[in-house]
């Protein structure tokens, strides 16, 4: 049931319901309010053949000639106890028939019938704050309601809520720590690896400083560029930029390191080749006296080879 209810109407019921008779002497004790407050719910609980508008009209008007004042806080009490003892959609049922009975009777206290008892009796005073009051009653369970059913859970519902919130970060934290897991292992696998084919190098003493130095350069060269390749991809996995510079920067730009260590390496390799040659001059005769004779020439080119490059890669790497 619909009515419409204008609150600015009632809006100074409360009030005058507090300050009533101020000049009495209110002994009524708090226990014994609440308890009318209980009674008058109950009333307004009841269904619908068994509602009677007029017998819970003239309740409240009695409480209220005996305590002057409503414990609005009783409503409360009662509404939070009625969700917690029975299922939710039995209390929010319930809830509403109160608020339909309760427009129930503000209609009646519009009513010729109403105004009738209020003038022929010796308590005027008390039908007219019950008047205002039945609005702030309806207002005060709605807000009750929207309270309980909004803030309130339940252990099982606060449960399934932070399970609903967890399960995706808990799915996600699960996938992250197996591809850390697997990352470790392949670097470790990566790196020990690279280790024991360096010791191999190293356990032939016979061979040369300089062949020695091309074949670790080869090495270090294939080694590091693993490793790159492999942070790269883990970056792609993680869904993070491996590179130092944005999205419209050259790829000399995002990856200057790797760049830099390769040109490094092929300089050293570069150098050590040419040194490695210049050693072994016992064959090719022919050739070998050319570039004997002018080696000074031929050293001078190729590190101004290797400066040229270094050059061109500082510019390329700029930004």
């Amino acid at each position: 049931m619909k009515s419409n209810i204008d609150m600015a109407k009632h809006e100074e019921g409360e009030e005058k319901v507090k300050t009533n008779q101020n000049s009495e002497n209110i002994n009524v004790p708090i226990s014994v309010m609440q308890e009318k407050i209980r009674g008058f719910c109950e009333k307004l609980l009841k269904n619908e053949p068994e509602f009677d508008v007029e017998n819970t009209m003239d309740y409240l008007v009695s409480y209220l000639h005996d305590c002057h004042r409503i414990l609005y806080s009783a409503f409360s009490n009662h509404i939070y106890q009625y969700y917690q003892e029975h299922s939710s959609d039995n209390a929010a049922q319930a809830v509403g028939t109160m608020l339909s009975h309760i427009e129930k009777l503000i209609s009646y206290a519009q009513t010729t019938e109403y105004k009738t008892k209020m003038q022929e009796s010796k308590n005027k005073t008390d039908y007219e704050d019950a008047s205002k009051a039945v609005i702030k009653i309806w207002d005060h369970i709605n807000l009750a309601q929207q309270q309980y059913t909004m803030l309130k859970m339940s252990d099982t519902e606060y449960k399934q809520k932070i399970d609903e919130r967890l399960t995706p970060f808990q799915k996600e934290l699960n996938s992250q720590l197996l591809t850390m897991i697997g990352i470790f292992t392949a670097l470790a696998f990566l790196l020990f690896g690279g280790i024991s084919s360096l010791e191999n190098l190293f356990a032939n003493a016979a061979m040369p400083m300089l062949k020695f130095m091309v074949v670790g350069s080869i090495w270090a060269f294939c080694l590091l560029n693993l490793l790159y390749i492999f942070l790269l991809c883990v970056g792609k996995m993680a869904n993070l930029s491996a590179g130092a510079m944005q999205d419209d920067s050259t790829v000399f730009q995002k990856y200057a390191i790797v760049w830099w260590s390769d040109f490094i390496l092929g300089a050293i390799m570069s150098l050590s080749l040419w040194a490695y040659y210049l050693q072994k001059n016992d064959s090719h005769q022919w050739f070998d006296n050319i570039f004997l004779e002018h080696s000074s020439i031929f050293t001078l080119i190729l590190i101004f080879a290797i400066g040229k490059l270094g050059y061109k890669l500082l510019k390329a790497t700029k930004k």
